[in-house]
């Protein structure tokens, strides 16, 4: 608010400008919450079907799972249908890095 008193607006203008930025904060809050639970979705998807298509899964797999970002997320999942075993999986990360 100081930053845009020092620039001499009239009230209405502020009022306006301060809207402005609280929608844009409101929307970047909005994307990022859309972002997170998209990533919670696929940590939560990807033991789920690598149990259904390798049997059960190390404990320490499924903690690699749940920290990874949703782009790493994106090639191990899509690695999942074409890979023999969990080690395959895991190689596609540096491959496509």
């Amino acid at each position: 608010m100081a930053a845009i008193e020092r620039l001499g607006l009239e009230a209405r203008d502020k009022k306006a400008m301060v809207g402005t930025i609280a929608e844009q904060i409101l929307e970047e809050g909005r994307m990022e919450g859309l972002m997170e639970g998209k990533a919670n979705c696929k940590a939560k998807s990807f033991p789920r079907v690598a149990r259904l298509k390798f049997g059960e899964i190390p404990p320490g797999r499924v903690e690699q799972v749940r920290g990874a970002a949703s782009g790493e997320l994106d090639i191990w999942l899509d690695a999942l249908f074409s890979a023999e075993d969990l080690d395959a999986v895991s190689a596609a990360r540096s491959f496509h890095l």
